[in-house]
């Protein structure tokens, strides 16, 4: 009897300590216990409200021992010895707060300054031209420049403007006034192709405004008195662009003296066809024969700057004296014949 007692004691404490595992242990606790181990149970006898206590043997042939160890992995009343877990891992700091992060930003890349292209070389055809024209050689020139203008069509105003200077030129030398009319003409034309290709090429107003004056001296009074206005437009437009240039200041000077030089009965006419005539001085052509002469001094630019400074209104002896003297000490050479050739420039 005694014995019968003490096993049902045993059988109530392992079903009382099996229960208690099942209630407190997690699921995800459980382990599987390979090695041999000592698990303590205490429970409370229901039905002696005494305390048991058993010491199990967890060998593998203890069926019990076996049953306990697989559903006790831990709890309140479960004291398992196992092998020591291992060492957690180290805890990592949180990130701090992004807006105490330093934003560093990519470096600026300086922007490569832009090179300019180099000027294209100059055309060897218009360099040989210029310095022909230079030395006054004017037939060799001419036909130079017209057999270039059959071969090359790639060069547009530079080749047409430097034809018409080429014709003006030719024009002054011919014998006949039919030839000197016709080659005038031939050179405003083109000296008008040129200014339509290129608006803003100053060599292209400047040889219309002096090819427009030669070629009235060929037309009635009338129409001279026309060209006048538009001629002191194109050498305006000429001496905007080209400051430096000599010759557009001594087309200008001579376009005022001639002006300035008009009598009343052509200023009658003038004011009765237009309105109102060109209007220009004696002082104004002076201001263009000074820019030329400090530009590019010559025998007939002395001639003609005496001429006027002893007409100028505002001009003292000191300087007349002074005009007469370079007429005496200055040589003439060969573009002072391109300078007469102003002369045959007409306004009326």
């Amino acid at each position: 009897r005694r014995t019968a007692m003490l096993a049902h004691t045993q059988l109530t404490a392992a079903c009382l300590a099996l229960a208690t595992a099942l209630t407190l242990a997690p699921c995800a606790g459980f382990t599987h216990v390979h090695a041999p181990t000592r698990v303590r149970v205490s429970a409370a006898s229901s039905w002696s409200g005494s305390a048991v206590s058993m010491m199990a043997d967890q060998s593998p042939r203890n069926p019990l021992a076996r049953f306990v160890a697989r559903f006790t992995g831990g709890g309140n009343s479960v004291e398992t010895a196992t092998a020591p877990a291992p060492a957690p891992a180290p805890e990592v700091p949180a990130a701090e707060s992004t807006s105490a992060v330093a934003v560093v930003e990519p470096p600026v890349e300086e922007a490569e300054e832009e090179v300019e292209p180099p000027p294209p070389a100059p055309e060897p055809l218009f360099l040989a031209a210029d310095a022909m024209h230079e030395e006054f050689v004017v037939k060799p020139l001419y036909d130079k420049l017209e057999e270039a203008a059959k071969e090359r069509t790639d060069l547009g105003a530079e080749l047409l403007w430097r034809r018409a200077r080429c014709h003006y030129e030719m024009a002054t030398q011919a014998r006949s006034p039919a030839e000197q009319k016709a080659l005038a003409q031939k050179g405003l034309q083109l000296a008008k192709q040129a200014l339509a290709a290129d608006p803003e090429n100053g060599y292209a107003h400047k040889w219309v405004g002096i090819l427009l004056g030669r070629v009235a001296s060929f037309l009635p009074p009338n129409l001279k008195m026309a060209n006048a206005f538009i001629i002191r437009e194109r050498l305006d437009e000429a001496v905007a662009r080209l400051p430096e240039d000599a010759s557009v200041h001594l087309a200008l000077g001579e376009w005022c003296a001639k002006v300035a030089s008009l009598n009343l009965v052509e200023r009658f006419f003038s004011s009765v066809v237009f309105g109102e005539p060109p209007s220009t001085t004696f002082d104004e052509a002076l201001v263009h024969y000074r820019r030329a002469w400090e530009l590019r001094p010559s025998r007939y630019l002395a001639d003609k700057g005496a001429e006027v400074a002893s007409r100028a209104e505002s001009v003292s002896e000191q300087e007349v004296s002074e005009w007469k003297q370079r007429r005496i000490d200055t040589p003439p050479g060969p573009r002072d014949m391109v300078g007469a050739t102003l002369r045959e420039m007409s306004v009326i």
